[in-house]
């Protein structure tokens, strides 16, 4: 007798829809489903601004996981948030996260740790793969004129990542990159700019094609 498998679930036919073969392959990993992130809508969002304002077509490995063990959220070094560092996450979530990507993100449940960090933060900016680390939690705030408030952190972040790798690989043009945490100095305001979307946005035009195609070369 023959019988019909199961369909996948939502989840993963979603994370199906992320994948793109043959552009910059990224790996996401979310320790934790906090109640008011959509997570799957907020990477689709944000691979969505990525691949509309930038000559980069975006390979997202995503992986879903259980919340981080309490010893691989630690105090940053100020006592200002709980950042993880993923070279000192244990061996044990290490593996679980994807391999062979030009960067990976994680972004984790804090758990209700107090304080508690907004945004994220890029780590390694002198290494041929930098790392993102993004904390979320049910507390969680939108910037204005995004979908999600996963989007705007990852894209503020990711676009870190990608300007360090084209510094550590010096392409042609790498010097000329905006500073990407001083939109002011580039005459962007966020009262003409809610959500910094037209900053953004101007940030990524300005990765030309040749530094496309190294961030999306194996």
């Amino acid at each position: 007798m023959w019988f019909r498998p199961f369909p996948p679930p939502r989840e993963e036919l979603e994370a199906e829809g992320l994948r793109r073969p043959g552009g910059m392959k990224v790996g996401i990993t979310a320790f934790g489903s906090p109640k008011r992130y959509k997570i799957l809508e907020g990477i689709s969002e944000f691979q969505s601004f990525i691949e509309e304002n930038s000559k980069i077509k975006v390979d997202i490995w995503f992986v879903q996981e259980s919340i981080l063990p309490a010893g691989d959220i630690p105090l940053d070094k100020n006592n200002a948030c709980y950042m993880v560092d993923q070279d000192k996450l244990s061996s044990d979530s290490q593996g679980k996260m994807p391999s062979g990507m030009k960067t990976n993100i994680v972004v984790y449940d804090t758990q209700d740790r107090v304080p508690i960090c907004y945004g994220g933060l890029t780590w390694g900016f002198r290494k041929p793969t930098p790392q993102i680390s993004i904390p979320y939690n049910n507390n969680a705030k939108w910037d204005r004129g995004w979908k999600t408030s996963l989007a705007p952190t990852l894209v503020h972040e990711f676009t870190h990542a990608l300007y360090a790798m084209l510094k550590a690989q010096r392409i042609e043009g790498f010097k000329d990159l905006p500073d990407i945490d001083r939109a002011h100095d580039y005459n962007f305001t966020e009262s003409a700019d809610p959500g910094w979307i037209n900053f953004r946005k101007w940030c990524l035009d300005k990765i030309t094609q040749e530094m496309a195609d190294a961030l999306m070369k194996d």
